[in-house]
């Protein structure tokens, strides 16, 4: 029955080691879409910060430091 259990612990350290490596990806692209989506509002580097931090939250976390309305809705860059 060791085998068995050895095999579920691999199993789940490599369900662990995707779902961190797919939360970083989440997040360096969330970081690059916010740096990119900045530069076309205009915003200065101290906005372009905080904007990319807030739509990390955002996206990972289902909530914002600040107002909502703030944060321009991605369909703006992206029509359908």
């Amino acid at each position: 029955m060791s085998s068995f259990d050895d095999r579920e612990k691999s199993f789940e350290k490599k369900f662990a080691h995707d779902q961190e490596l797919q939360f970083k990806v989440s997040a360096r692209k969330n970081k690059y879409l916010g740096q990119w989506v900045s530069k076309i509002l205009g915003y200065n580097e101290e906005n372009e910060k905080e904007y990319k931090d807030e739509l990390i939250i955002h996206t990972h976390c289902g909530g914002s430091r600040r107002d909502p309305e703030k944060i321009p809705p991605l369909g703006f860059f992206f029509p359908h």
